[in-house]
């Protein structure tokens, strides 16, 4: 259904370029590797071949996928683009969506509805409110509808984060009445009795690994996320760790105590963490996207029980990421750091574990005891999702 809106809304700002002509898309300045020239380029060809578009059984798959450069390039900085050309940035991505989608996973199309969403929410909307101060609904052409195209397809945007990537935070669940939230299905009981012998089973094992004894660093996981993630992994037989988000290599470090293997993914790795990790044989770091690398990696060792830690992308992002990862056959369970803010919407989502729960933290909470005198005040929440059943 989604799909299938994004067509239409791509179908329809197609032929409203082609009523708006080449002053429309085409008057743009440019920014860096995308010109003016760039972009009256791609608005003549537009305007030439579009009239044979119309009526047609359009093939989206190559439609998308000759759009799918151009695209590549505004993601950049889409919101800079944005401000420079609203209607060519706008029809350029909606145009590709479908083979970004293809090309680059899930992961990546929910990310383009989110920034986007935003953007034309915030910094694009005065770029839409004065696009059509002349024209009249009466006159022939429908001016007003024509310039007003992309608050359309910004209501569309809206209407797509909010089905298929927001997930409310606490304030705002706060805000709604009783009857509007959604509660969290209960527990049995009997799961809470599970994990604490659980926990109790693995703690000794845990301490004798060492990882209490690592150096500390800023922003990294709690000892007690780090037992609970070593519990979960004893119990479903890990031996391959998959992190998105090094950092300083903290948590990286402590999971090459606990697993056969380990591999590291951050978008720039910094030199204190290939330092740290220097002597661990077991650790690869690997710099990139963890929403394309992760895919890539799971298909590489499709037999090998894997657990995987998200500490990058943030957010909503990181839990519908969760979401899709934890459907892979090998996939144990995913872990997502700081889940505060959304843990009423995660444990809705599925959510089988949290770090913050009172009794765990009342158990194990003096692990982090040297966190917290290194300045931390904060209480770790982790959450968990159940990976695929085997």
């Amino acid at each position: 259904m989604a799909w299938a809106m994004v067509f239409a809304v791509s179908y329809f700002q197609m032929t409203a370029v082609r009523a708006h002509g080449v002053n429309g898309v085409g008057a743009c300045q440019g920014i860096d590797v995308i010109t003016a020239a760039h972009w009256k380029s791609l608005a003549e060809t537009l305007a030439r071949v579009s009239p044979d578009l119309a009526g047609q059984d359009i093939n989206w798959s190559m439609w998308a996928e000759a759009w799918l450069p151009m695209a590549q390039s505004l993601l950049q900085d889409p919101q800079a683009h944005l401000l420079d050309c609203p209607e060519g940035t706008l029809a350029v991505m909606l145009h590709a969506l479908p083979a970004l989608d293809r090309d680059m996973g899930d992961a990546v199309t929910l990310e383009v509805l989110k920034n986007f969403h935003h953007a034309l929410k915030n910094a694009g909307m005065d770029a839409m409110g004065s696009a059509g101060s002349a024209g009249s609904v009466d006159s022939e052409a429908s001016p007003v509808w024509r310039d007003h195209w992309m608050l359309a397809a910004a209501s569309a945007f809206h209407f797509m984060y909010g089905k298929l990537v927001h997930v409310p935070q606490y304030e705002e669940a706060s805000l709604l009445s009783p009857l509007e939230v959604a509660v969290p299905p209960s527990r049995p009981a009997a799961l809470r009795t599970y994990h604490e012998f659980l926990f109790q089973n693995t703690v000794d094992e845990f301490l004798r690994s060492g990882v209490l004894g690592i150096e500390l660093s800023e922003n990294s996981v709690f000892f007690s996320e780090a037992l609970a993630f070593f519990a979960f992994c004893r119990l479903q037989g890990v031996t391959r760790i998959l992190e998105s988000g090094v950092y300083l290599g903290f948590s990286t470090e402590v999971w090459s105590h606990l697993a056969r293997t380990v591999v590291g993914i951050d978008v720039f790795v910094r030199p204190e963490a290939e330092e740290r990790l220097a002597q661990r044989r077991n650790v690869r770091l690997l710099q990139g996207e963890g929403r394309e690398l992760l895919p890539a990696l799971l298909d590489e060792a499709p037999s090998e029980r894997t657990a995987i830690f998200l500490d990058g992308p943030k957010g909503e992002l990181a839990i519908r990421f969760a979401l899709q990862l934890s459907s892979r056959p090998q996939v144990a369970f995913v872990a997502v750091h700081d889940m505060m803010p959304y843990r009423h919407s995660v444990l809705e989502l599925g959510a089988f574990f949290l770090t913050d729960e009172p009794w765990f933290q009342e158990a194990y909470g003096h692990l982090d005891t040297a966190l917290v005198m290194n300045g931390r005040e904060d209480i770790g929440t982790m959450a968990f999702f159940d990976g695929h059943k085997t």
